[in-house]
């Protein structure tokens, strides 16, 4: 049996380092936390083997059921010898039955050759067969949804012909029992054989490392094929899992199967022909072309590299025909790899934050801001040589049934520009990289981004509105985060401006304040109170280039904004009715030649060419006495200083 779901416990803001020399800290956001119990390994009585009611033969194979004649055997019953581990692990132990599980079974294969992670799957002593502590049970464990899943099953096995493994066996010692129990503890975890037969490598890299897998479109591929050999060299030299997956179209092609997964474990170039080493889970069936076993390629080569000459189901391919024939390929890094180039990076430390899409925080892509949103800080201690921050976010969302549809998914950054008021958050969007602009079906997916000190506020979202489920967020920085908090959208009002073309300006001033009726919300020109509307004076140090843009916030009623640029010369602020219809006709032009901004909506904006000397801009609405919360913001090439507002009393 399996462990219900766990949440993670709150570790108080502590970065915890674990085994692989990552710094973890979770914080759980979620307003309905789960109740569980924790299971321990069942308790069996002496004498007797563990068996799991729950989970018999019928359940486990589904239709197989009747369709085969199977038995349910205990190892003992069928192998001479039977143990966990015969002469330790490694990729060729892995022999697929008949069950569709290629897809986990490829990664099984990485990861056998990686002690470190197969240690956190399977215990010391999880299965202790021929000794007197053997009670029929294997222990083993999962990661699923930020914590490792422990996972109890007795050891029955499908047996056919009366002593043929039927799912998943050992491949090197029909006595090896890893392969097969470590299958079954996956159906158990799901379900059943069926619930996990076909799926994707990333999900099952998911589930046995805990890790970051990124798939690679082979046919729409962005880069130079050969730097995408370079980052698989590089990926798997620094201990990342890779595999690779042909489509149904080219079945029994050249030795290959349609919609199969195979394990990519090398990389090399040798007298300029660039090779990948595969294996097939079947542990036979191997491809028949160019650079296969025995073929006439090797005799040019077969001295630089050891030819391989058994049918074990590992050959090479050439990385021409893996472009050709295979559709798509995934790498699995512990931590994420954020230029692409296959080593490692910096981002070892990962914060981890639970929420729920819920009643009003569901506002889906058409309502992003109305989606939980979660503020941090990153710190000084994240910037990197070349003076840039790299931060990777990977939304990760829950699943129970496997083969249950998914939602659409995605995540986006916004940097805070306001930072003193207590009711009112203003963002700029960040922007994400175009190849992940869309929301994606799957478990989990990540995005890059590059990012200087300050504060952000990351918003997951679902494709439509008034989807509710439970999500987790991966933060990975180089530096601790700092002030990790949720945002409340009932107390706080969230408005957003774009980051379109922002990036020549190297300043940003926000500053924010409110309409308020019979005080400062004066209307247009059109009325004799349109001077005790807000002003804001701002020096210009130097001529140059800026943009002005006014926010407010979208909730109704909306009503007309705009702001108007005032040259104040000798003047000085606040300025009185007599002095604005004077000038009013004087304002400084935007550069559409425009005598400022006035739109209906929750964005007015104008860019401009300063000379140097004092301004003041004046913010105002269509009619007198309306009220609203604002924020201007104001971008430039050098600082601005003595920002000040005013209001005519």
């Amino acid at each position: 049996m399996s462990s219900p779901y766990r949440p993670p416990t709150d570790v108080g803001g502590t970065y915890i380092k674990n085994e692989l020399g990552q710094f973890e800290k979770r914080v759980d956001f979620r307003s309905r936390p789960e109740e569980y119990d924790q299971e321990t390994r069942p308790n069996v009585p002496l004498g007797q083997l563990y068996t799991d009611e729950q989970f018999p033969l019928s359940v486990a194979m589904g239709n197989r059921y009747n369709r085969d004649k199977l038995e349910w055997k205990r190892p003992p019953e069928f192998a001479r010898n039977p143990c966990l581990f015969s002469k330790g692990t490694a990729r060729y132990d892995i022999g697929q039955g008949s069950i569709g599980t290629c897809w986990f079974l490829a990664s099984v294969a990485n990861v056998a050759d990686n002690r470190i992670l197969l240690k956190r799957i399977i215990p010391k002593d999880s299965y202790p067969v021929g000794t007197s502590e053997y009670d029929g049970i294997f222990h083993c464990r999962f990661w699923r949804f930020g914590v490792w899943d422990d996972v109890f099953i007795d050891d029955y096995l499908p047996i056919i012909y009366g002593n043929q493994i039927y799912s998943a066996r050992s491949n090197t010692d029909p006595n090896e029992m890893w392969v097969p129990l470590l299958e079954k503890a996956f159906a158990r975890l799901y379900g059943s054989y069926t619930e996990v037969s076909g799926g994707s490598a990333s999900d099952s890299y998911m589930a046995l490392t805990g890790g970051v897998p990124e798939d690679i479109n082979l046919k729409e591929l962005t880069i130079e094929p050969e730097q995408l050999h370079t980052r698989v060299r590089n990926a798997l030299s620094s201990g990342a899992a890779v595999t690779c997956s042909t489509s149904d179209e080219f079945e029994r092609q050249h030795g290959l199967l349609g919609s199969h997964v195979y394990t990519l474990n090398g990389a090399v170039t040798v007298r300029g022909t660039r090779l990948f080493r595969l294996r097939n889970p079947w542990g036979s069936t191997e491809w028949t072309g160019p650079y296969s076993d025995g073929s006439e390629e090797w005799k040019r080569i077969e001295r630089y590299v050891d030819a391989p000459n058994r049918d074990d189901g590992e050959f090479y391919i050439s990385l021409d025909y893996v472009l050709y024939f295979f559709s798509s390929l995934t790498i699995c890094n512990i931590t994420p790899d954020f230029d692409r180039d296959g080593s490692p990076d910096s981002l070892k430390y990962c914060t981890c934050l639970y929420g729920q899409w819920q009643g009003e925080e569901t506002g889906g892509f058409r309502n992003k801001i109305n989606n939980p949103k979660f503020q941090f800080e990153v710190c000084e201690q994240s910037v990197q040589e070349d003076g840039k921050v790299p931060f990777v976010v990977q939304i990760i969302q829950r699943t129970l049934k496997r083969k249950a549809r998914k939602l659409t998914i995605r995540a986006d950054l916004y940097r805070v520009l306001e930072t003193e008021s207590t009711d009112l958050l203003v963002l700029q969007e960040e922007g994400i990289p175009s190849e992940n602009n869309l929301y994606q079906g799957n478990t989990q997916t990540s995005f890059r981004f590059t990012l200087r000190p300050g504060k952000y506020v990351c918003i997951p979202s679902t494709g439509r509105e008034g989807q509710e489920w439970d999500f987790m967020l991966r933060l990975y920085s180089a530096g601790p985060l700092r002030d990790i908090k949720k945002i409340d959208s009932k107390k706080m009002t969230v408005m957003t401006c774009s980051g379109v073309g922002i990036d020549k300006y190297n300043h940003t001033k926000c500053l924010t304040g409110r309409w308020t009726a019979g005080s400062n919300a004066g209307g247009q020109i059109s009325h004799r109170t349109f001077h005790i509307n807000p002003q804001i004076k701002i020096n210009v140090s130097k001529n140059q280039w800026m943009r002005f843009q006014l926010l407010t916030d979208s909730e109704k009623p909306t009503y007309p904004i705009g702001f108007m640029l005032f040259k104040l010369g000798n003047s000085v602020a606040p300025v009185d009715q007599n002095w604005l219809y004077r000038k009013y006709d004087d304002a400084v032009k935007t550069t559409e030649g425009r005598n400022g901004s006035f739109i209906m909506g929750s964005l007015a904006s104008a860019k401009y060419y300063l000379r140097a000397g004092s301004y003041l801009c004046l913010l105002h609405m269509d009619d007198p006495n309306t009220e609203k919360p604002f924020a201007l913001v104001v971008r430039s090439y050098s600082p601005l200083r003595n920002v000040e507002t005013y209001q005519m009393q």
